[in-house]
C-alpha cells in the first residue's frame, strides 16, 4: 500500500514536532516536509505536490485561508486539511468553502486527526467529531459554485481575478503578487484593471473597505 506524503504547515514549532513524532508511529503516512509560514507552504507545495497538507488558519504574513485558495491552483490533487484552534461555524464554513476537505480543531484526539488525514486522501470530508459526514456533505453539495447565484460585483471576477483581489487587499504588491501567483508583472496590472472595471473601485484603501463591508475578509482570521 502507498503511504500517504504529507505536509505539516504551522508557526509553531512543538506542534510541528509532536505531529511529527505522532506521524512516525503510523505505518501509512509519511511527513515529506515542515513550513512555518504561508509563502514558504506554497514553495514546499510546489516543489512536494503532498497527498495531504494540514495546515493553521493563522500563520505569519499570508493567511492559512489564502494559502488554501492558492495552494490548489499551485498543487491540484493535494488534499487540504485544516488545523485550528478556531472551533465556531464562521472559521468551518469559510474552510469548506475554500475548498478544504477537512477541519480538525487543535486539541482533538490523534486518533481524530489520523482519520481526517485518511479520509481527505481518499477524497471523503471530516470535520471534528461532533459534526455527521452527511452534514458536511450536505454543506457542500449547497454551496457548489455553479449553484450561487451571483449577488454583487465581486462575483463578476474569474478565479484568478478574485486571487488577485485578494492578494491586493491583504496588502501585497504588485511585483510579490507576480511572484506568489507565478504570472508576470504585466498580468497583474491587467488583472488589476479588469478588477476595478468589474467591481467599479480603483483606490486600493476602497478595495479594502469594500472586501470588509461584503464579508470577503474576517479580520479575526486574516490578522
Amino acid at each position: 500500500m502507498t503511504n500517504i506524503k504529507i505536509v505539516i504547515a504551522d508557526d509553531h514549532s512543538i506542534l510541528r514536532e509532536g505531529l511529527c513524532s505522532l506521524f512516525d508511529k503510523q505505518d501509512d503516512i509519511d511527513v515529506v516536509a515542515e513550513s512555518s509560514n504561508g509563502e514558504e507552504t506554497l514553495e514546499i507545495l510546489r516543489r512536494h505536490h503532498p497527498d495531504v497538507i494540514l495546515l493553521d488558519i493563522s500563520m505569519p504574513g499570508m493567511s492559512g485561508l489564502e494559502v488554501l485558495k492558492l495552494g490548489q491552483a499551485v498543487s491540484p490533487k493535494t488534499r487540504f486539511v485544516i488545523l485550528s484552534r478556531y472551533d465556531n461555524d464562521v472559521y468551518i464554513h469559510k474552510a469548506l468553502e475554500a475548498g478544504a476537505f477537512g477541519y480538525v480543531v487543535k486539541g482533538a484526539s490523534s486518533k481524530e486527526l489520523i482519520k481526517a488525514i485518511q479520509d481527505a486522501y481518499h477524497h471523503k470530508y471530516y470535520l471534528s467529531s461532533q459534526i455527521q459526514e452527511e452534514v458536511i456533505h450536505s454543506y457542500v453539495k449547497d454551496h457548489k459554485p455553479e449553484q450561487i447565484i451571483p449577488k454583487n460585483r465581486y462575483e463578476r471576477l474569474s478565479i484568478r481575478e478574485k486571487q488577485v483581489f485578494s492578494l491586493l487587499v491583504e496588502g501585497y504588491s504588485a511585483a510579490k503578487i507576480a511572484d506568489i501567483l507565478c504570472i508576470s508583472l504585466k498580468t497583474v496590472h491587467k488583472h488589476r484593471a479588469s478588477i476595478s472595471h468589474k467591481i467599479g473601485i480603483d483606490s486600493p484603501v476602497k478595495m479594502l473597505q469594500y472586501a470588509i463591508k461584503k464579508g470577503l475578509i474576517d479580520p479575526n482570521i486574516w490578522n
